[in-house]
């Protein structure tokens, strides 16, 4: 029974450098004796892949390219137009190394072990967790052996589960990568697992990314009946979970309870980008982020967390890059989608996200579009 699990998903093949790839959305938000290990990771794996690289061509590489030229264009000048951060800037360069690199150094098959089996280690913490929860305790992220986490998440205790990651969205984030797979390869148990360990953390937008994964598969994949009857039972079965039992409900009042007009999430965003000027519509802002543009009164109703001005991606994107980056952006996604529709469902749910979560132009994006290149060039075999 043992064997067959791990031949189920792969866990033979995980190791090399797609493990420590895997390792990197765990592991980029804590320190080494001071040092971020978001720093030190993307350095190590940009070296790896650096003596490894070879030449790949195929449309959405393509269009990759000239995201990438335009932002690190950009971002250069902004160095000097807006006093930009060059740490930032050399993390962008890392970002993107990476990725135009790890498209053809990767094994699709690796890749996949190795994410199961990060999943299965990050499930154990998060149940781990929930056990606490339910004897009435709180939680914080699980800090690892050796490794530094800031002081602002030791000092944070919730009843929000989220393992190793510093939050529950962040474990909804690595999720969508091993669930995209599971969909792929109709691996449904596995499916199951997936999305019911995203519920335990409450993330909104793991119940929503979820269910908008499993439509976009159910009617946008080429399968038989009784393949579509059973994803659709699989999801009524979900829904009969997430209403009739106890655990999933903080979750599923989160959810119910979002003012759609009020939200910070939702309005902040095009409120910030209705301030700017129509040559900053189009080009961007001279300004570094959304916190320093509002900070000189730019945008004076924003509601300020700390040194950070919540915005989503869309509008994020907007304020730095212009409707060009915006643009291009879209663009990388659209031509992955048009040539593969086994990336459809992952596509929508990344395209959706960019209205509530924001993850930009950094790991989060860079983390997704690999295995959305490598499905685009037809490495994954069914």
């Amino acid at each position: 029974m043992f064997k067959k699990i791990i031949d189920y998903l792969n866990l033979r093949q995980a190791g090399g450098l797609e493990l420590f790839f895997a390792l990197l959305m765990v592991l980029s938000a804590y320190s080494f004796m001071g040092i971020p290990m978001q720093v030190i990771l993307w350095v190590g794996l940009f070296a790896m892949l650096f003596f490894k690289r070879r030449r790949i061509s195929f449309p959405a590489f393509r269009s990759l390219l000239v995201l990438a030229t335009f932002v690190l264009i950009h971002d250069f000048l902004y160095l000097f137009i807006a006093n930009g951060n060059l740490n930032a800037f050399i993390m962008q360069i890392l970002y993107f190394g990476c990725m135009l690199m790890a498209v053809n150094v990767f094994n699709i098959e690796k890749l996949k072990g190795s994410l199961n089996l990060v999943a299965i280690i990050s499930m154990v913490g998060l149940f781990y967790q929930w056990k606490i929860i339910a004897a009435g305790g709180d939680v914080r992220p699980i800090q690892i052996p050796l490794l530094e986490m800031s002081q602002n998440r030791l000092e944070t205790f919730s009843i929000r589960p989220s393992s190793f990651f510093m939050e529950p969205a962040a474990y909804v984030a690595f999720m969508y990568i091993p669930l995209a797979f599971s969909l792929i390869e109709r691996k449904f148990v596995w499916t199951a697992v997936i999305i019911l360990s995203e519920f335990l953390t409450t993330s909104t937008t793991g119940l929503l990314t979820s269910f908008i994964m499993l439509i976009v598969y159910v009617f946008t994949q080429k399968v038989s009946f009784k393949m579509r009857l059973l994803t659709i039972l699989m999801g009524v079965g979900i829904a009969f979970t997430l209403i009739y039992f106890e655990a999933f409900q903080t979750g599923v009042n989160k959810l119910e309870n979002i003012d759609v007009e009020t939200n910070m999430r939702l309005t902040q965003g095009p409120y910030v980008v209705s301030t700017m000027r129509l040559e900053e519509m189009i080009f961007g802002a001279p300004y570094h982020n959304a916190y320093e543009y509002c900070l000189d009164g730019r945008a004076p109703n924003v509601v300020f967390y700390k040194e950070e001005v919540y915005m989503s991606t869309t509008w994020m994107l907007i304020l730095k890059y212009g409707f060009i980056g915006l643009f291009l952006y879209l663009m990388f996604y659209y031509k992955i989608a048009r040539n593969n529709r086994e990336t459809l469902p992952l596509v929508v749910c990344l395209f959706t996200v960019m209205f509530s979560s924001s993850y930009g132009m950094g790991m989060t994006f860079i983390y997704t579009s690999i295995p959305l290149l490598m499905i685009m060039n037809k490495q994954l075999q069914l």
